[in-house]
């Protein structure tokens, strides 16, 4: 089932397959792509379970000022 695009939160991760057939994460925000996985994973666990550790690393982040 998918979900209307004015009824998606705006920050969001989706998941998703591409045109290899492989899965794929992309963080969503303001409508844009920020951010996507570097590689297309066989399974849908796969990309979850990487997609897991990214947040989890994230949590942690510090901001740095250049």
């Amino acid at each position: 089932m998918t979900q209307s695009t004015t009824m998606l939160p705006p920050k969001r991760f989706e998941v998703y397959k591409d045109d290899h057939k492989k899965w794929r994460w992309r963080l969503i925000s303001k409508a844009q792509i920020r951010t996507e996985s570097p590689q297309g994973y066989a399974s849908k666990q796969g990309c979850l379970n990487a997609l897991k550790v990214v947040k989890g690393l994230m949590q942690d982040a510090d901001l740095v000022e250049l």
